[in-house]
């Protein structure tokens, strides 16, 4: 789960009374409840396990309403960090060694927090209600600074002074609805338990993802799946390469399967891309489409037809946003939308699923309103915020990368040090295909010298928690703008040996 702290706790908390001018001019406390506060502490007292519990959830001194609480909570986790028993006779003299003692109310106040006896069953409400008032306490912060910075608007950008108050909502609130975590006694039984399942032929495929079209380089590779951490998945190629004809046939047909999937296109329009889907779909060159036979156009129409009614429902296309900050804030919000639509409808809390896949085209046309003074550094930032928000919301991401010209230059397959301008996406990538046209391909040339499909070798390079090092064979269909598996197996006779180090799956 993404850190919560690094966004919507980010304002400073004063010491002292929390007093804000409330409207009217009055002074008025922030919601709070020192009830809760108090009878939260009590219970770790009572249960220690109940301070891992609350550092699990990032819960923070500053997020007590009274001072006091904060210290005696930070004073807890720090016994729970260093092994020391938490009790109230530790806790105490702790607070003595570092001068805090005082602060707190002395012994007197641990007294009086320790007398209120709840039972350690009673914890977790407690914690969920000291949470609760600290995102509402935030959100009305956040609310002021909003307010006054669009009051005090000076002609700069609206969407970027938008996006930014949206953003940080946005994670507020997905923080709220994911932060029931289970205790790491409990990861560890689903732990085995989920082992159990696969050891079992139990497996749940309903969120797989599959290479879309090609069934032999999909069996080879294998499926897409968050609970094996594929969360930032790379498709690269040189320049016109065919990536983007890739990632589109891979999102298209997940979508057919009934993924949710959202896409952003960064150099070409939503129109174009649509279209050329249903092209890919019905075998129709969509730049001749006047030159088709009736019969292919009505097939076409049909497939646009289908696409329509995905708009919006299974499918988001956008080619108008081009910020990473944007492009986070638009996911988060159509995931949770979705979410609260599955839950709206009475589906069941284990069944409930927002989105299924994002895709980009491509990652580094992307840009960021922070300041980097090199672009290396800007794409390693994108890169490392991308899996930070496929991994938070547990949803994988599929990026569309360019390679330099390195292996065309030379006369080779490309290797993950051909990734252009970052080392970053080789490190942060769960997974990388690559797109290589060997040399000696001499298939589908025209007259005119021009290629209407070419022989391609699509290489899994890498794979956190999979095969690697592997490729079958692919033929490229221009006309129509998408790829077919070369032969069963993907291997064709009389093929030269691979070469560095890969090599091709299925063959003998």
């Amino acid at each position: 789960m993404e850190s919560f702290e690094s966004a919507a706790f980010s304002s400073a908390t004063p010491r002292g009374p929390r007093l804000r001018v409330m409207s009217g001019g009055e002074h008025t406390p922030l919601p709070h409840s020192l009830e809760a506060e108090e009878r939260f502490l009590a219970c770790c007292l009572l249960d220690p396990g109940l301070v891992a519990r609350g550092r699990s959830l990032l819960l923070l001194a500053r997020h007590f309403y009274d001072p006091k609480h904060g210290i005696i909570w930070a004073k807890m986790c720090d016994l729970a960090a260093t092994n020391l028993p938490v009790t109230i006779s530790v806790l105490a003299e702790e607070l003595k060694v570092s001068d805090q003692l005082e602060q707190v109310g002395g012994y007197a106040f641990l007294a009086q927090v320790s007398s209120t006896s709840p039972t350690s069953l009673e914890g977790m409400r407690f914690l969920e209600r000291v949470l609760d008032y600290a995102l509402i306490r935030q959100g009305i912060r956040e609310s002021r600074t909003a307010g006054e910075a669009l009051a005090g608007w000076t002609g700069e950008a609206v969407e970027g002074m938008l996006g930014k108050f949206a953003l940080t909502f946005q994670r507020m609130s997905d923080f709220a609805m994911r932060r029931k975590r289970t205790s790491q006694l409990e990861i560890a039984q689903k732990a085995r338990a989920a082992a159990a399942d696969v050891a079992a032929g139990r497996v749940d495929k309903s969120r797989w993802l599959h290479l879309g079209g090609l069934p032999y380089a999909d069996a080879a590779f294998l499926a897409y799946d968050t609970k094996n951490e594929d969360w930032l998945n790379l498709i690269a190629g040189p320049p016109s390469g065919g990536k983007s004809t890739l990632l589109r046939q891979h999102l298209g047909h997940n979508v057919i399967a009934g993924k949710r999937v959202v896409v952003f296109l960064l150099e070409t329009s939503t129109r174009s891309w649509l279209q050329r889907l249903a092209g890919m779909f019905a075998g129709v060159n969509v730049r001749e489409l006047d030159q088709e036979p009736k019969e292919r156009i009505a097939h076409f129409d049909e497939w646009m037809a289908h696409i329509e009614g995905w708009m919006e429902t299974y499918l988001w296309v956008f080619d108008d946003i081009f910020f990473l900050e944007d492009i986070e804030s638009q996911v988060r919000a159509i995931n949770r939308r979705l979410i609260e639509k599955d839950l709206a409808a009475g589906v069941a809390p284990e069944l409930v699923r927002g989105l299924d896949a994002v895709g980009g085209d491509y990652l580094q046309l992307l840009d960021t309103r922070e300041k980097f003074k090199q672009r290396e550094q800007q794409v390693a930032y994108i890169s490392r915020c991308l899996k930070r928000l496929h991994k938070g919301i547990d949803v994988p991401g599929f990026w569309a990368v360019q390679l330099n010209r390195g292996p065309r230059a030379e006369g080779r397959r490309p290797k993950l040090t051909d990734l252009r301008e970052s080392g970053a996406l080789e490190s942060d990538a769960d997974s990388v295909l690559m797109l290589h046209t060997p040399e000696e391909s001499k298939a589908g040339i025209k007259q005119d010298g021009t290629r209407s499909e070419d022989e391609v070798e699509l290489i899994q390079a890498k794979r956190r928690n999979g095969p690697r090092d592997v490729y079958v064979d692919l033929i490229f269909k221009k006309r129509w703008g998408r790829y077919e598996e070369a032969a069963k197996g993907g291997v064709r006779p009389g093929m030269p040996k691979p070469k560095n180090g890969y090599k091709r799956e299925g063959a003998a």
